[in-house]
Order: C-alpha cells, then structure tokens, then sequence
C-alpha cells in the first residue's frame, strides 16, 4: 500500500509517466539519441521510448495515444494537441569537391536545375528545400535520389554523384565531411524551425518539460 501510494503521488506531482517519443524527421536521430543518458538517470521512474513510425504518421499516432511527444517540422492544427517551438536551424546545400556552385556566395533555386538531389525518401511536400526553395520558384532538379542514411547521402556527394542539403549543426558534426564545400540557399538562407507535439493534458507535466528543456540546452537555444 506504500508503495502504491508513493507511486500515485509521484504520478500526481509529475515525477512519473510515459514518455514514448515518435520522430517526424531523418536527421532527428543524430541530436535525440545523445540526450537519452542524462534523461534516464535525471527520469527513472518515466516509461522512456523512440517508437517507430514506418507504419503510420507520429502525429497520427499522437491523436491515439501511441505515443507521448512527437519532433515535427510540419505542426498541424489537431483538437487537443500543443504545439512547443523547440530550435531553429539552417538548412544548406552540400556539394562534391571543386563543384563549380562552390564559386558561389549562395546558391539559388536555378541552381539546382541542372544537379542531382540526393534527399531522404519522404513526400517531396514535407521536404523543405522543395516547399520553400525550389517550388516557389518554379524549379525542378534534374533529377531526384534517395537514401535513408546521412553517412550515405554525404558519401554520395563525395563521390560527386548530386548535392543534398541538410542542417548546418548536423554537418558541423561531421568530421569526415569537412571537406566538402557548403553553401546557403538564398541570400538570407533557408531556415526552418523544429516543434515538440504533445496531447495538451500532458504538456506541462515536469518530465515533459524537463525534456523539452533538455533539448534547448543541447542545442543551444
């Protein structure tokens, strides 16, 4: 009876819960997973998991309680569903070796007319080079490829087989690609913004908001 008691009032107060997390974007993995450590050991009374989303949308899953906290770049208005702005990033292109666009001081959506893209395999919609890039501007790439992996997308560029475009900190990490010249899109370039999804009931709960501070402390927010 203690021991459920303690349980309860733990419940109440916020010091235990389910925090099952569902990822809406490919480069999300590579800031979330460093995070998991410190959370636990602060957290061990939270039900902590990264649940996959191959079988339906984490905002779907979401709104039938399959999971807790979902990392979107695209927040849909959802009776019942808070929205809390978690960093903003820069997006860049990242180009092959001694490319000719590396003349540039910034690249612009013409550019890519006559390049590979090599992105993730998402809907072109939820991609943002595309939605607030190259589509306002009425511009395709030549053509289109597609990896599930990061390492593979910037091996690929390396051997100057497209471009890609992926997140400034995300390229900053990686050491083996310093190499490889970047440049922004646009003048002023292209930025987007990252949002934790959670139902409103459970928002402000201490050990949702201790992750969500988590986060902004990791990335400098």
């Amino acid at each position: 009876m203690q021991q459920l008691e303690r349980q309860l009032d733990m419940l109440i107060q916020g010091e235990t819960g389910r925090l099952w997390i569902g990822i809406d974007c490919h480069t999300c993995f590579e800031w979330i997973l460093p995070l998991l450590k410190p959370y636990l050991e602060e957290w061990p009374s939270v039900d902590f998991d990264i649940v996959p989303s191959f079988q339906a949308p984490p905002l779907q899953k979401l709104q039938q309680q399959q999971v807790d906290f979902v990392v979107t770049s695209d927040p849909e208005k959802i009776e019942g569903i808070d929205y809390t702005a978690l960093f903003s990033y820069e997006l860049v292109a990242v180009l092959p070796p001694n490319s000719e666009l590396a003349k540039k001081d910034y690249l612009l959506p013409e550019d890519f007319s006559d390049q590979t893209l090599i992105t993730y395999p998402v809907p072109e919609q939820k991609l943002d080079v595309f939605k607030q890039f190259l589509r306002p501007a009425g511009i395709e790439p030549q053509a289109v490829t597609y990896s599930e992996l990061t390492l593979m997308m910037l091996q690929r560029v390396a051997a100057c087989r497209g471009i890609c475009v992926l997140p400034q900190w995300l390229l900053d990490n990686q050491v083996d690609f310093q190499h490889l010249p970047h440049r922004t899109l646009g003048k002023k370039g292209l930025w987007t913004k990252l949002y934790a999804a959670t139902p409103q009931v459970l928002t402000q709960q201490p050990y949702i908001q201790e992750f969500i501070q988590l986060i902004a402390n990791e990335m400098d927010v």
